[in-house]
C-alpha cells in the first residue's frame, strides 16, 4: 500500500503537470479530524478542470494513478447516464491493486454553480488561478447528527410501526428475502435515525454517528451493538418472528424517554395496538394449539 506521501504527491504532480486542471482539494474523511483515520481511507480528491470532456472520454488518463483492482464511475449509471457532451461534474471511484483508494470528482470550471453548491468540508492543496474563491471549509460540527422536529419524530416513529405488519405477513408467509429486504431498507432506517438521535441528545447535538451510523459501536454499549446485529431473519420463522417482536420493544424502550427529553409527543397507543396484534399474529402461527 502506498504511503500518504506517495499519494499526495502522485495527485499534486499530475496537477501541476497539466495546464487544464486548475485547482484541486480534498474532502472526505481525511479532512474529518473524528473520522477513523486508518490505512483504508480513500483520498477523497476533487479535480477543477477546463474541458471536462477531454477527462471523461478517454480513461486512459486515469492509468496515471496505479494498477486498479476495480472501477466505478456513479455519475453514469443505468437509471441516469452521463451526457459526455455536457460538462456535469463525473467521478471516478478508484480501488488499486496496492489497496490504495482515489475517489475523484471533476468539476468543470464553465460551471462555477456546482464549485459554490459544494459545502462540504475540504482542505485545499492547489489553487493555480485563485479566482474560484475556494477556501478550507472546516468538518467541525458539518457532519453532527441535526435535531429533529415533532414531525420527524411522528413521522419516523409511525414509519417503524407500519413495516412490522408486512414484515410479520412475510414471515408466516415464509418470504424471508422480501422479510430481510423489508427491514433492511424500511424499518431498521427508522430504528437507526432514533438512535442517531438518542445519541444526538445526549452529546448536545455535537457529534456524528458518522456515514451509514459505521459509529454506533462508539457511542452504544456492546449489548445494544448485540441486539442491533441480531434484527435479521434467523434461522426459524418462528424465531424470527420473535426477533421482529423483541425489536418493537427495544425501539420503545428508545423512543419513551427520547420524546420525554426532546419535549414531543409519541403515540403510545399505536405502539400498543401494533404489539398486541403482533403476539396474536405469533399465537395463532407458531404456538402449538
Amino acid at each position: 500500500m502506498r504511503s500518504d506521501e506517495q499519494m499526495f504527491k502522485l495527485i499534486l504532480e499530475k496537477a501541476n503537470a497539466d495546464e487544464n486542471i486548475r485547482a484541486v482539494y480534498l474532502q472526505g474523511s481525511r479532512v474529518d479530524p473524528e473520522a477513523t483515520h486508518d490505512d483504508f481511507c480513500d483520498y477523497d480528491i476533487v479535480y477543477v478542470v477546463k474541458g471536462i470532456n477531454t477527462y471523461t472520454n478517454d480513461l486512459k488518463w486515469i492509468d496515471y494513478f496505479g494498477e486498479r483492482l476495480i472501477l466505478q464511475t456513479p455519475a453514469d449509471w443505468y437509471g441516469h447516464p452521463y451526457d459526455y457532451n455536457g460538462c456535469q461534474p463525473f467521478n471516478y471511484l478508484m480501488q488499486f491493486k496496492d489497496g490504495t483508494r482515489i475517489d475523484l470528482t471533476l468539476i468543470d470550471c464553465q460551471r462555477p454553480e456546482d464549485l459554490n453548491a459544494d459545502k462540504e468540508p475540504r482542505k485545499m492543496l492547489l489553487d493555480k488561478d485563485g479566482v474560484y474563491a475556494l477556501e478550507n471549509i472546516s468538518a467541525t460540527h458539518y457532519y453532527d447528527i441535526l435535531i429533529p422536529s415533532q414531525m420527524m419524530f411522528f413521522n419516523i416513529c409511525n414509519e417503524f410501526w407500519w413495516q412490522c405488519v408486512p414484515i410479520a405477513k412475510g414471515i408466516i408467509r415464509n418470504e424471508l428475502i422480501y422479510v430481510e429486504y423489508m427491514m433492511a431498507h424500511y424499518q431498521l432506517p427508522s430504528l437507526y435515525k432514533l438512535l442517531d438521535w438518542k445519541v444526538g441528545e445526549a452529546h448536545d447535538f455535537t457529534v456524528s454517528t458518522g456515514k451509514c451510523h459505521k459509529y454506533f459501536n462508539r457511542f452504544l454499549p456492546e449489548a445494544d451493538m448485540e441486539r442491533l446485529a441480531s434484527y435479521r431473519p434467523q434461522d426459524t420463522l418462528q424465531s424470527t418472528f420473535i426477533k421482529l417482536i423483541e425489536c418493537c420493544a427495544y425501539f420503545n424502550e428508545i423512543a419513551v424517554p427520547l420524546a420525554k427529553k426532546l419535549n414531543y409527543s409519541y403515540d403510545l397507543d399505536e405502539k400498543t395496538d401494533i404489539i398486541v396484534y403482533l403476539k396474536e399474529l405469533y399465537k395463532t402461527h407458531f404456538c402449538p394449539k
